[in-house]
């Protein structure tokens, strides 16, 4: 090939150092996301409670599990939940807990929600370069999400989201609870 073309740096180096490309064939150019679409104006909290929100089709895998178990055990007092995703999840137990499903790419249901949400928790267990996060970020939500795949090329620690290990409940309460506690 002339060229490669791959979203981030995380997969330029995998084709460098794993099938020895060589580094000047490929170039990264990551994905977009239209900002004038996803830019929502943010409102006060109305129920009193922090509305979380989570978006993965695949929902283990994107750390959905992980999500309900910190929402039970921590979260719940605090927060509400919408989940959008493809998968039966089972919430019958969580009052504040809400799921979405067969809401597609950029349907207005799901962007109404991105505007509702005052959190984006997203503890992906496996990903590469998630565009809901991008989604996210262009909606003006803080992130609290995983060190997988190129997520670190997204999220800045501390800047515009919180990175936990995945599948650490503890830590995906600690971190959505740090910005429930402080709405700046």
């Amino acid at each position: 090939a002339k060229c490669l073309v791959v979203w981030h740096h995380w997969g330029k180096e995998s084709l460098v150092e794993e099938y020895g490309a060589p580094p000047d064939k490929v170039s990264v150019i990551p994905p977009g996301i239209d900002l004038e679409r996803w830019n929502f104006p943010r409102r006060e909290t109305q129920s009193g409670k922090v509305r979380l929100l989570f978006v993965g089709g695949d929902f283990r895998r994107k750390g959905g599990e992980t999500l309900l178990t910190a929402f039970r055990q921590s979260l719940k007092e605090s927060c509400e939940l919408d989940i959008i995703t493809r998968e039966e999840v089972d919430v019958r137990d969580l009052p504040n807990v809400r799921v979405h499903r067969g809401l597609g790419s950029n349907a207005p249901q799901l962007m109404a929600l991105f505007a509702q949400a005052d959190v984006f928790v997203f503890p992906t267990l496996a990903d590469v370069l998630p565009l809901a996060i991008m989604e996210a970020m262009a909606s003006s939500l803080p992130i609290v999400t995983t060190t997988v795949g190129a997520i670190s090329e997204e999220i800045e620690e501390g800047v515009n989201g919180l990175v936990i290990p995945p599948n650490d409940v503890g830590a995906l309460a600690e971190a959505t609870l740090k910005l429930v506690k402080d709405p700046n």
